[in-house]
């Protein structure tokens, strides 16, 4: 096994870790990584590794480093379980490796549970494997599937919770994979949809024709004070404090999704009305009220796929130096937003 950790005080510090493969015990399957994408998810992951446990996803045996976790597909490689074949595809969540080991659960037609007790403070939907069919968009949909199904579920919500007198959904960060997401899935809701970017990225944010309207960061005041429901993918106080204090009793909710290194202090409306958006928790309350169908997450995805192939590009890295170089980059912000970065091992 080949492992990428990263230092936990600084994340520009990297090391590999490799090690022989174990042998199997009976209830275990070995997966070999095939690809898994790196996006500005993933460094969110690691600022709330300790926040949000990410870091006890995969356990380091050393404390000091950690393994931040990525979506990807293997191929099973070994079983010692009759109805997982070798050669079978999953998608899930990985350490930046190129093989895992894992104790399926309960087996089902849609994949199966990891019940490693390793894993077990883990919410479920983070130790679930999913079988994953090989075609033309399979580096589309393994990249965009995690952070799609957040924004799938933030759609929903927004419809369990009945914010019924919301005009407008205004959204940071909208060059991000997850904001164009949710813009993709907020269509369909009757309210006006609103991407506020950095300056650079107007122009492609423009482009994706997702956003009914597209504002720069300093263009804040043209926003229309209509009944709001702003969704943070920046984690920039700074600026939530602007927009709240604009936008004043016409803040109607405010959803913390993506960064979580700077969430807002101040008081006043945006503290009254914001919320941390945990998509396990949002998955359950959806299932509940009957309105968490996994099939047509899928059908979404399958179509949000296709439109991002037209207009993101791949940037495949195979070496152990392109994928350092890789992280450096999300770490820096140097990724342009019509990119994605793909591993493939």
């Amino acid at each position: 096994m080949h492992c990428l950790h990263i230092l936990k005080s600084d994340f520009t510090q990297m090391r590999w870790v490799t090690r022989n493969d174990a042998v199997l015990k009976e209830g275990e399957v070995r997966l070999r990584l095939k690809a898994y994408s790196l996006t500005a998810n993933n460094v969110s992951y690691a600022l709330a590794g300790d926040s949000l446990g990410y870091w006890r996803f995969f356990p380091s045996q050393d404390d000091l480093w950690g393994q931040v976790p990525v979506m990807g597909v293997a191929e099973v490689s070994e079983s010692t379980i009759g109805e997982l074949a070798v050669g079978s595809l999953v998608w899930g969540w990985f350490p930046m490796t190129d093989a895992l080991v894992v104790e399926p659960g309960r087996m089902t037609r849609y994949g199966f549970t990891d019940v490693n007790p390793e894993r077990g403070d883990n919410a479920a939907i983070y130790r679930r494997y999913e079988f994953f069919e090989d075609d033309e968009l399979r580096h589309y949909r393994m990249s965009l599937k995690g952070l799609f199904t957040t924004s799938w579920l933030f759609a929903q919500s927004l419809r369990l919770e009945r914010y019924s007198e919301t005009k407008q959904a205004v959204l940071t960060s909208a060059s991000s994979k997850t904001a164009l997401a949710l813009a993709h899935e907020l269509r369909a809701q009757n309210i006006l949809v609103v991407g506020l970017t950095s300056g650079s990225n107007k122009r492609f944010v423009k482009e994706t024709q997702l956003y009914d309207e597209v504002y720069s960061y300093d263009e804040v005041r043209a926003l229309s004070k209509a009944a709001t429901v702003i969704v943070d993918f920046a984690g920039d106080s700074g600026l939530l404090d602007v927009i709240s204090e604009y936008l004043g009793d016409n803040l109607v909710h405010c959803g913390l999704i993506g960064a979580t290194k700077n969430l807002p202090k101040k008081g006043g409306v945006l503290a009254e009305k914001r919320k941390f958006f945990f998509a396990p928790h949002a998955a359950e309350e959806l299932a509940e009220a009957g309105l968490f169908d996994p099939s047509a997450v899928d059908r979404s995805l399958i179509e949000f796929s296709r439109w991002a192939s037209g207009l993101v590009d791949l940037v495949t890295l195979a070496t152990d130096a392109e994928v350092e170089q890789g992280w450096l980059d999300l770490l820096g912000n140097r990724v342009d937003p019509d990119k994605m970065l793909v591993v493939t091992r």
